[in-house]
């Protein structure tokens, strides 16, 4: 099942695109929206317009080079 990319962040808004299972994206904000679960923590991509739900991702921790 796909992760769907919305261009607000509420299931309400159009969809824009997805993503499949275990893709690692880099986001550049947060910002609180529609509850889904029990987070109403949404991402923006990084680079593109729309928004995924919190309750679908998981943290990396950032690896450092150099």
């Amino acid at each position: 099942m796909s992760l769907l990319i919305r261009e607000h962040p509420t299931t309400r808004s159009r969809v824009l695109g997805s993503l499949p299972p275990c893709t690692v994206i880099a986001v550049d904000r947060s910002r609180a929206g529609q509850r889904i679960g029990n987070t109403r923590t949404w991402y923006r991509l990084e680079g593109q317009r729309g928004w995924v739900s919190g309750a679908y991702t998981r943290t990396l921790r950032p690896v450092l080079t150099g």
